[in-house]
Order: structure tokens, then C-alpha cells, then sequence
């Protein structure tokens, strides 16, 4: 089973609340175990309303098995039950800029130490990032100056992102992973990249923005 969280960069950071691990009522536990051996739309409701009657209890149970779900269609069921409690509890308003890309996590594992770098996930072509040249499976290294390369350096950089203001422009500093090609190997390459974002426009998509509040949402559930 893959577990792999995608997360964007379309600008904006306000996920007030912190939910912590409770005592979970036996009657959201029945309805997970229900949901679970079952996986119908109204097994799936039941936790939906169960986890919005009283989120801050219920969230931490829901996650945790969203962890543990036994299979991909699970774990989608569940990650969706947790992106409308998301919505309706949290309410994320609209970035502030349009840059128009979404990232995801590039961990490397060297002498111990686990560190996870911001990569371009996807990319809109008609947009600021590509634009300025960015490509998807950019790695980013640096922001205006500030390395992000820790175990939480993702997290770390769309805090800095999140804010970021329609008329100031973004420095990016990128690493194009290797690849192959006609039998050569084709090392890594560090490069420069300004952007300029655009002023968050009503005619903007917000699935992805909604997309990376909800993964810095789930990132401070404490189970």
C-alpha cells in the first residue's frame, strides 16, 4: 500500500486548531470496524458525522486508522472523511498569490540522518512557476537564501510560502534530479529560478490549494 502525500504551494497557512489524542468514544470504534469491514457510502457517513459532532476527539481515531488502513481504497475513503471534517472545521481561506505548483516530499536517508526536501510534484504550464522555468521533479533546495533539507524542511517551506505576498518575488533555488538518457547518466545540476507570483484571482482552481492545508492540518494531529 503506497502512502504518499502530495502537498501545493498556491499560498496561504491558517489551520488553528491542533487535535490531540483522546479516549475515542466505543461508538466511533464500532463505526471504524464497521466502515472497515464493509466500506459502504453509509458506513463511511456514519464516521463522517460521528468525527464532526466532535472533531477534536474524533480526529486523532480517524487518522490513526487512516495510517493503519488495510488497503488503497480504504485509505482514500478515509483520507476523504478527513478532508471534509477539514473543510467544515477549519474553513481555509483564500492564498494570497498564485504560483502554480504542487509539492511532494523527497526523502534521502544518508549516515543516519533522514531529511526530506520539497520536490515539484505537479506542475500548471500556463502559470508564474512554469513561466520562470520550473519543471516538474525540481527539488528545491533554497528559498530567498534558506536551505530547506531537514526532516521537517517541506513543512518548514510552505510555512515561509504560506503568507507569501502577490508582489514580492520568490527565489528559488532547484536541483534536477539524475536521469538517464541514450545510455549516459546525466548528473545533478543546481539552478536559479525567480518567480513572480500573480495576485490570487476568484478564477483560480482551489483544489490544490485546499490540498496543502489539509496535509499541514494532518500534520499536527497527535495520535
Amino acid at each position: 500500500m503506497k502512502l504518499f502525500v502530495p502537498c501545493l504551494i498556491f499560498i496561504s497557512f491558517a489551520c488553528s486548531h491542533v487535535y490531540a489524542a483522546d479516549t475515542s468514544s466505543s461508538e466511533l470504534d464500532g463505526a471504524l470496524i464497521h466502515f472497515a469491514n464493509n466500506g459502504t457510502d453509509d458506513s463511511a457517513d456514519q464516521v463522517l458525522q460521528l468525527g464532526l459532532a466532535a472533531p477534536a476527539a474524533s480526529v486523532p481515531t480517524i487518522y490513526k486508522h487512516y495510517l493503519t488502513a488495510r488497503d488503497d481504497k480504504e485509505q482514500e475513503q478515509l483520507k476523504d472523511i478527513l478532508f471534509q471534517i477539514f473543510l467544515k472545521t477549519e474553513k481555509p481561506a483564500n492564498p494570497k498569490c498564485y504560483i502554480g505548483f504542487q509539492i511532494g516530499w523527497y526523502h534521502q536517508y544518508r549516515e543516519g540522518v533522514i531529511s526530506a526536501s520539497p520536490f515539484i510534484y505537479r506542475l500548471s504550464s500556463d502559470s508564474p512557476a512554469g513561466d520562470a522555468g520550473i519543471r516538474t521533479a525540481d527539488v528545491i533546495t533554497k528559498i530567498n537564501g534558506t536551505e530547506f533539507n531537514s526532516k521537517t524542511a517541506t513543512q518548514d517551506a510552505l510555512e515561509v510560502l504560506a503568507n507569501w505576498p502577490a508582489d514580492r518575488e520568490l527565489q528559488l533555488e532547484i536541483r534536477r534530479v539524475p536521469w538517464s538518457r541514450v545510455g549516459h547518466f546525466i548528473k545533478n545540476k543546481h539552478y536559479q529560478i525567480t518567480i513572480k507570483p500573480k495576485k490570487w484571482e476568484d478564477h483560480h482552481d482551489l483544489t490544490y490549494h485546499h490540498e496543502m492545508m489539509f496535509q499541514l492540518w494532518l500534520s499536527k494531529i497527535e495520535i
